[in-house]
């Protein structure tokens, strides 16, 4: 008691949270004798972002087969059926959304993953702007990272690449190849997101956090494509806006999603003013470094909100 009372100490002077769920070292998932299950699954939350499913459901599919996708529809949106045809789709009711909204998806999502972890070894899961990917170098194949790392741990988190808009390079096209578009990010500790789950999990809202103690993946990055594209988040932007015109009867219920999509552009254009002041980096060179820094700060970080 007296260990977590200092890393809670620790925690709270670096402005994080702390809970008694904190887990001293890495945990091995249990082992499985003659372990028939399927290998791998993907999971992911939309609501009005066409472009982004899109994207998230060709490049799974590619690595994983449209019918290992489960897909969360946020409301009905016959846009999540025509975009994710062969996808395991499940359409949740959308008629109050507040301070909790992610407090309860991150719920929803944890125990998702744990329920498939019933027919899968391994689940990954994240918001449909974000993906896995493998560094090319090392093959690139999802199936066959995870497969190589399989019981070493309960959670892996991949290293985050917050892929950055390029005016110069001109508008994003997400059924090209991304990375010959946009060749800056940036990268966040806290993003670094503990979303390749082998056992039964808890997350924190966003999934940023979880009861487990996640490795750090080599070789394996979460990119995250929503500062990739300003034109792509105006559009979403304005339709999530216009959800909350054409539903007045959920006008209250939708008090603090209207705020938040209200400002959502002015915080993505002061967003990408702080990375204009960044430094710029290699990333060959960085990434080690960043990595080690991430080892040491999970020693004290992990938490479960």
């Amino acid at each position: 008691m007296k260990r977590i009372k200092r890393i809670a100490a620790r925690i709270k002077g670096a402005g994080l949270q702390a809970s008694a769920t904190y887990r001293a070292k890495p945990t091995a998932p249990p082992v499985i004798e003659n372990d028939t299950r399927k290998p791998l699954a993907a999971v992911t939350f939309v609501w009005n972002e066409e472009a982004y499913l899109k994207k998230w459901v060709d490049y799974y599919a590619g690595q994983l087969g449209r019918e290992n996708l489960f897909v969360f529809a946020h409301g009905d949106d016959p846009m999540v059926s025509r975009v994710a045809e062969g996808c395991r789709i499940y359409g949740l009711p959308r008629s109050r959304v507040d301070a909790l909204f992610a407090r309860r998806k991150s719920d929803l999502a944890a125990g998702a993953v744990s329920f498939l972890l019933a027919e899968y070894k391994t689940v990954i899961v994240g918001d449909v702007d974000e993906m896995v990917i493998v560094d090319p170098a090392k093959g690139g194949q999802l199936l066959d990272y995870v497969e190589a790392r399989r019981g070493r741990n309960q959670s892996l988190k991949p290293f985050n690449l917050d892929l950055l808009d390029d005016p110069d390079a001109g508008a994003l096209d997400l059924t090209q190849p991304i990375f010959a578009q946009r060749t800056m990010s940036r990268t966040r500790y806290q993003f670094c997101k503990p979303v390749i789950v082998s056992d039964r999990i808890e997350f924190a809202a966003g999934f940023h956090y979880s009861n487990h103690y996640p490795e750090l993946a080599e070789d394996a990055y979460l990119v995250h494509l929503h500062f990739a594209d300003r034109a792509i988040n105006q559009e979403i932007d304005h339709l999530r806006q216009t959800s909350f015109v054409d539903n007045p009867h959920l006008d209250k219920a939708h008090q603090y999603a209207k705020g938040y999509w209200s400002n959502h552009m002015s915080r993505y254009a002061n967003r990408m003013r702080q990375s204009d002041l960044m430094p710029v980096l290699d990333l060959d060179d960085a990434a080690p470094c960043f990595g080690r820094r991430c080892a040491v700060m999970s020693s004290a970080s992990q938490r479960h909100a």
